[in-house]
Order: structure tokens, then C-alpha cells, then sequence
């Protein structure tokens, strides 16, 4: 290659280590960190320069201006321009300049890059290899620089095609946990156990191709944990004026993003656990920009409506209304709104409507319940029927509830906004389903209904690790309404698995005094608002019951709440 390298960098760190690249390569170089400097250096070289390379953003002027600057003055300068924004990043008027350019003259090149990608874009300029250095310049001018690359935070490893590690600096030191002494020599191998994203054979049918690649990588520190890493590779290879020894050399650039990797699996499970639960949503949920056009729906509206989601994505929400609807606000018609399926069949519906901002854009959330024949008619639910409505909505509640501590990982903003409404409209249709539900009074097992009431809440037991103990043995039988003491149990238990710390204990003890059952609930969380457990209150009244609440020597909580015990006479009227 004729000519010396002009480096154009205001970072001291970056120009020393790009100059050393190129030394230890055989090119000549001169280093500059201002624009004014970069045209007295090229002046006074007197046409020695051959190549310009340039950090395109400068503290005192564009990169891209002072190349253009430079070419008129030398025509024949070859540039290639280095940044840490991508190429699609650059600013409009630098992008100009740019494409003014003759395109055989200039490239670009995106920081961090090694040695190789350095070269490999000096090559395409020129076409033209510089003159060759002895072949352990390069290790034992790594070596003599070590002082600069220590202070790179990356892993910085030259390793032989075979892995045998030739150079370990500081930032693998750290990352790794094995001293300098200890890694020379050995193998990469078998002192890191790295699980590559493809076969190993294909990385080096790459790399040999092109002379790079790059990927993310699993290791294994020293202390045993595990490690992944972004890493890049450059080629040493025979063929280059630099490598005549025959041996092919790896220049290895690790930089850690192992909380990141964790962050982003994390952030995958707690999507598809969002998006389990919002396609699993008892309402159809349709969601709609300011100009009314659906951006989201659930499964459930696509089964209400009889359209696939593909049809509806995109087109006006109106369509989902009959004529006498359309251009409307939602807001305030109450029971009189119905919804038009695509076999034009109207039904009447109830609309809850709420604002999120997202990307920038407001969009407006509209969980549709589909008025049931009961409501309408004002009429009251079968207990069976009231029992098939309830038992799915316990396992949305529950795992809703599982979502929204975020105790399975964090939710975004829009995430939790999604799950709090699925709560909300979950709770709501159970509250209409017990108001129309009639009671029904009924002889049965308190230590059986104890125990599938457990059972429905076992996932968010589980999930904290609490330890749950029950004592219901000798309980005499319940005479009450089967539905509503699920109720009070449910929502005594959730509120004490809710409130107890990972780890921590909940029991259930139920024993007989004075014609009644006590059911007692005790937990060891603190600090637990009274109101929190007080809602049981309106329907053990209806049962003829009571709950109280009662202290737990130093911490915890203990509510009870008694119900009429079942006598021979009520049990022998049942049978």
C-alpha cells in the first residue's frame, strides 16, 4: 500500500490503539485529533498520505466535512470513516456529504471493531496488502501495549486456531476470574467450556471466509457461574503479509452482557406469560388507536365476533357495531350498546373503556362482555351454572395475581396496565355472577371444600415457596351455601399468600365450639390494612355467620370466621 494512514480521532485511547493495529501490520501512520491538525499534518506530509481514516463525530466539526475537506486537497486519498453510530444513524447533512463521495474512495466501518474488520476495510480500498513484519510482531506487540489494553473493560484474547491463548488482558482477568498466568497456554476450551450458538466447524468455515465473526457466546468463570458474552473474532490467517509463520491466529473481543442476556429471557418468559393470559382473557378485549382502527385483539373477541383476527387488524372498530351505533361515543350508552357478528347477528354487550399511552400514541382498551340470556332476563344463575363460571375465573384471578406481583419476573408499562384490567373485569363479571347466583342451602364437608380451595391457589403458594400447613381433621360438616364459603375462604386465603413474605407461613385451622365451625386463617405477614380482610363481611352476614380478627403474639395475622355447623336435623333433611 503506498502512503502513510492519517488517523483523525479525538479520543487519545482509540488513536494509540488504531495506530498500533496498523503498526504492527506495516503501515506507516500519523495521528490527529482536530480538524485543524488533520489538514497541517496532511500539508505537511507533502502527499505521503495515502489513506484518511476519520471518527465522523468531532468535539470542534464534523469528520465527514474534514474528509471532504482533505479530498480536495488530495484527490487521490483514500477515506474510511469510524463510528460508534451506525451508518443509518448518521446525521442527514454528514449522510450527504457522504454519497458525494466517489464510492470506490471511502468506507465505513462501526465501532468497536478488531484489528481484522480495521484491515479487511483498508484492503478494499486499496486492493494493495502492506509490506510484511516478522510473524510474532503481532503477539509480541500486544504484549508491549499491554499496558493500553488493560484498560479496555472488554476480554481481549489472541488464541491460536486450536485455542491455545497466546494473550489474556486485565478485562478477561476480571470477566473471568483466572489471572494472566494462569490462562496462557491453556485452552480456550477447556478453561472457559464455551457453548457456541452453532457448530464450531461452521464458526471456522466462516471465519475463514470472510475473516470475521461475531456472535454471543456461554462461558464459564472460574467460580463456577455462568457468563455470556458478545463476541467478535478477527483472522490471522496465512496469505497475509503479517502471518507468514502458516498459522492461523484469533483475535477475540468479549464484552459482557450476561445481565442483559438474563434480562432479555426474562423479559421473553413474562411476555409469553402476558400473552397466555391475555389470549385466555374471559372478555373479548379489543384495542383501538385515536382514529378507532383495531391494533389488538384477544381470542375471545375473535370467537364473540366470528371474525379471525387478520380481518379486523387495521379496520375501523365500527364494524364491530351495528349502523345505528357507528359514529357515536361509546361513552354513557350503558345497556342499550350492542355488538354486530359477522353473520350480522346483533347481541347485546356491556363496554368498560380506558386510555394507555404507548409508543408514543394513545390508545384506548375495550374489554366486551357479551350481556348473558340470565342477565338480560334480570332472572337469577343456577348454582351450577354459577359454579362453571366461577371455576375459571379462579385460575385467571390467580395467575393474574401471580402477574401483576411481578414475582415471576418484571412486567413493562403497558404489560401491567394489560394485566390490572383482566383483574379488574375478572373481578367484576364474579361479583355480577354472585348477584344473580341464588343461594342454596346445602349440608357438606368442611375439610373437602378446605381442600379445593387450597388447591386453587397451590400456584401462588408454590411460586413463594410458603410453607402451608393444614389442621381440619374431626371438623364437623358445614351447613351453608357451598359457593359463597369458597368465597370467604378464597379471599381470606389469596390475601395471606399475597401479603407473607417468600418463604413464610400460612395455616388453616378448623375446629368445632358451640354449634358452629371456625375456619382460622393465620399468616406470618406484617403490617396488613384491616380493610384488606374485612370484604368477607356482607356475605358470611347472609350466612349467618361471623370473622373476626385476632393477634399473633409478636407478628402475623389471624382471621376467623365461624359458620353454622350442620345438625342431625339440617343432615338427615340433606340426605
Amino acid at each position: 500500500m503506498n502512503g502513510t494512514v492519517l488517523i483523525l480521532d479525538d479520543d487519545a485511547g482509540v488513536l494509540e490503539l488504531t495506530a498500533l493495529y496498523l503498526r504492527t501490520r506495516g503501515f506507516s501512520t500519523l495521528t490527529c485529533s482536530s480538524a485543524q491538525s488533520a489538514v497541517a499534518k496532511l500539508q505537511e506530509a507533502g502527499g505521503t498520505i495515502g489513506i484518511l481514516i476519520a471518527d465522523v463525530t468531532l468535539p470542534d466539526s464534523s469528520g465527514v466535512e474534514v474528509a471532504v475537506q482533505l479530498k480536495k486537497l488530495t484527490p487521490e486519498l483514500k477515506i474510511l470513516f469510524v463510528s460508534g453510530y451506525s451508518f443509518e444513524e448518521l446525521s442527514g447533512p454528514d449522510s450527504a456529504l457522504y454519497h458525494l463521495l466517489p464510492p470506490s474512495s471511502v468506507r465505513f466501518l462501526r465501532k468497536p471493531f478488531s484489528a481484522q474488520d480495521l484491515i479487511s476495510r483498508l484492503l478494499e480500498l486499496t486492493r494493495d496488502p502492506p509490506a510484511a513484519v516478522p510473524p510474532d510482531v503481532f503477539f509480541e506487540a500486544l504484549e508491549r501495549q499491554s499496558g493500553l489494553l488493560d484498560l479496555v473493560h472488554d476480554a481481549i484474547i489472541a488464541r491460536t486456531l486450536n485455542g491455545e491463548i497466546r494473550y489474556w488482558n486485565r478485562g478477561a482477568e476480571i470477566l473471568y476470574g483466572w489471572t494472566k498466568d494462569q490462562a496462557i497456554g491453556k485452552s480456550t476450551g477447556q478453561l472457559l467450556h464455551t457453548v457456541y450458538p452453532e457448530p464450531f466447524q461452521e464458526i471456522l468455515d466462516h471465519l475463514r471466509k470472510t475473516g470475521c465473526w461475531e456472535g454471543e457466546l456461554c462461558q464459564m468463570s472460574s467460580a463456577g457461574s455462568a457468563v455470556t458474552v458478545s463476541s467478535r473474532w478477527g483472522l490471522r490467517r496465512p496469505g497475509l503479509p503479517y502471518a507468514d509463520s502458516g498459522e492461523i491466529e484469533i483475535l477475540e473481543v468479549n464484552h459482557d452482557i450476561t445481565g442483559e442476556a438474563r434480562a432479555r429471557s426474562e423479559l421473553r418468559r413474562s411476555e409469553q406469560r402476558f400473552r397466555t393470559l391475555w389470549e385466555c382473557a374471559p372478555d373479548a378485549v379489543v384495542i383501538v388507536d385515536s382514529g378507532g382502527s383495531i391494533v389488538l385483539l384477544n381470542t375471545q373477541a375473535e370467537r364473540q365476533f366470528g371474525y379471525r383476527r387478520d380481518e379486523l387488524l387495521g379496520k375501523s372498530v365500527e364494524m364491530l357495531l351495528p349502523e345505528r351505533f357507528r359514529g357515536r361515543r361509546l361513552i354513557g350508552v350503558g345497556p342499550e350498546l350492542f355488538g354486530l357478528r359477522k353473520n350480522g347477528e346483533e347481541f347485546p354487550v356491556e363496554v368498560a373503556l380506558s386510555l394507555m399511552e404507548a409508543d408514543e400514541r394513545m390508545l384506548i382498551i375495550s374489554p366486551i362482555r357479551e350481556k348473558s340470556r340470565s342477565t338480560r332476563a334480570g332472572g337469577p344463575l343456577t348454582p351450577g351454572r354459577s359454579h362453571d363460571l366461577r371455576t375459571p375465573l379462579h385460575t385467571v384471578i390467580g395467575f393474574a395475581d401471580l402477574l401483576a406481583s411481578e414475582e415471576k419476573g418484571p412486567l413493562n408499562q403497558d404489560q401491567a396496565r394489560f394485566v390490572q384490567h383482566i383483574l379488574t373485569d375478572s373481578w367484576r363479571l364474579l361479583e355480577l355472577i354472585d348477584e344473580h347466583v341464588q343461594q342454596r342451602w346445602e349440608v357438606f364437608d368442611t375439610s373437602s371444600a378446605i381442600e379445593k380451595v387450597v388447591s386453587s391457589l397451590l400456584p401462588q403458594v408454590q411460586a413463594k415457596a410458603i410453607q402451608l400447613e393444614t389442621s381440619v381433621a374431626g371438623a364437623h360438616a358445614l351447613h351453608a351455601d357451598p359457593l359463597r364459603f369458597n368465597q370467604v375462604l378464597y379471599n381470606l386465603l389469596e390475601d395471606a399468600i399475597r401479603f407473607t413474605p417468600e418463604g413464610g407461613k400460612v395455616r388453616i385451622d378448623a375446629a368445632n365450639r358451640d354449634g358452629f365451625v371456625e375456619i382460622a386463617v393465620s399468616d406470618s405477614a406484617v403490617g396488613i390494612p384491616r380493610d384488606q380482610r374485612e370484604a368477607p363481611l356482607a356475605v358470611l352476614e347472609r350466612l349467618g355467620g361471623r370473622i373476626w380478627r385476632e393477634s399473633q403474639h409478636l407478628e402475623g395475622n389471624c382471621f376467623t370466621f365461624a359458620l353454622p355447623a350442620a345438625t342431625r336435623t339440617t343432615h338427615s333433611a340433606a340426605l
